[in-house]
């Protein structure tokens, strides 16, 4: 008897996993969306409307699915059992639609995440998904392991620290702190005012406008590190390597020099010297262009 109640709960529970999500809540327009998910392909964009609309299909052996709202919070969750292995099942597969002027919270263990169109900012911490972001406003901040990250039209400060994830970039940000260990970092901004990128194991390139007291800081540890100006460059420029690296220099005439222990230093003004570009490689070279 306990067999037979143990494979009619077992089929009851596929069986739900296995339908269909097409729900809708009405919420605070200018709320917070929480969003949870173990595994799959999370799609979420903002629109017009004053809801929240969850449709598509849940991991197959879903525990249980939240979908509700707190005051300005709204929370969406599929939980998943306990010590759940990340093969053998396609993961939920979701579009959510959320307010334009929202808030999205994201969490994903092996979730490929997608948000577009969403000008109350985006906070996102993922483990094994790539994490695709278009015209994001007010803030982004992005913690990753193991995924790529392209990030396409965002404005307000930007905040990436990841893992084994590549970073690629084409943004309208001012300020931007890029973290990254055994990943390339590329980005293209109009205008930098604040810009912070450290890389290990990868190589970081940036191109964008200097602003006016415009600072710079960029570090590599084996890798190259690149900063291309757009337009007119006024800053004091201080650039180093460790030993055996190499200077470009494409700003001006002036020339490195190199240390007995074959290290390079360089450091110039150009213009008046109201900004600050400092760039330093170990094991590694630097261009500036």
């Amino acid at each position: 008897m306990k067999r037979v109640l143990f494979f009619v709960l077992l089929f009851s529970l596929n069986a739900m996993a296995a339908e269909k999500v097409d729900q809708v809540l009405d919420v605070v327009a200018d709320g917070k969306v929480e969003i949870s998910n173990v595994r799959g392909d999370i799609d979420i964009e903002g629109w017009d409307k004053a809801q929240v609309h969850v449709k598509g299909r849940l991991d197959e052996i879903t525990e249980s699915f939240i979908f509700k709202t707190e005051g300005k919070v709204t929370h969406i969750k599929v939980k998943l059992p306990q010590n759940t292995r990340m093969r053998g099942h396609s993961g939920s597969k979701l579009k959510i639609f959320v307010p334009n002027p929202s808030n999205v919270v994201f969490q994903g263990v092996a979730t490929d995440v997608s948000i577009k169109g969403v000008s109350g900012g985006v906070d996102v911490t993922s483990v094994s998904g790539n994490v695709a972001l278009e015209q994001i406003a007010k803030h982004v901040y992005v913690n990753n392991v193991s995924g790529d990250l392209d990030f396409n039209g965002v404005k307000g400060a930007l905040e990436v620290s990841t893992v084994s994830g590549n970073v690629k970039a084409i943004v309208m940000s001012r300020d931007i702190q890029v973290s990254a260990v055994s990943a390339d970092v590329n980005v293209k901004t109009e205008e930098v005012e604040n810009l912070k990128v450290s890389t290990v194991s990868g190589d970081a390139k940036v191109k964008g406008q200097l602003a006016e007291n415009g600072n710079v800081r960029m570090s590599c540890v084996n890798g190259e590190a690149t900063f291309d100006f757009v337009g007119d460059v006024d800053a004091d420029v201080n650039l180093q390597t460790g030993p055996g690296g190499d200077i470009y220099n494409k700003l001006t005439s002036h020339e490195p020099k190199t240390s007995f222990i074959q290290d390079k230093q360089l450091r110039f003004t150009v213009g008046k010297g109201q900004g600050s570009v400092k760039m330093t490689t170990v094991s590694g070279s630097i261009s500036v262009k």
